[in-house]
């Protein structure tokens, strides 16, 4: 119990420090990727969807956002887009040497094919 309450209140102080930062600045990568995470924890799905989608449209080669954002779709039940953002990040991640987030994608892949 008292673990869950404390998680919780980490959740909602992230949420809102990411908030702020986004107040100064909406286009602020780690602060938009943090709270698509943040939003994914909390079970937050359309507003996770919103923000990750945003850190994509800035930087299309943010691996790790590929990834959290294959895992909200797949939290929305909406497989096959999950499935075209894992594909699409599994190939930035290859393209960047970036194996960790590359190989969890691939796995989610195979498991939702």
């Amino acid at each position: 119990q008292d673990f869950q309450k404390q998680q919780s209140e980490d959740l909602k102080r992230k949420e809102e420090m990411f908030l702020q930062v986004l107040s100064i600045d909406e286009n602020d990568v780690l602060a938009n990727f943090g709270l698509g995470e943040t939003y994914l924890k909390k079970n937050e799905l359309q507003k996770a969807l919103n923000h990750l989608k945003k850190v994509l449209s800035i930087n299309s080669n943010y691996s790790m956002a590929y990834l959290v954002l294959g895992k909200v779709y797949e939290g929305l039940g909406q497989l096959k887009e999950a499935g075209e953002v894992y594909a699409q990040g599994v190939e930035v991640a290859s393209k960047r040497g970036e194996m960790k987030p590359a190989n969890e994608m691939q796995a989610r892949l195979s498991k939702i094919d």
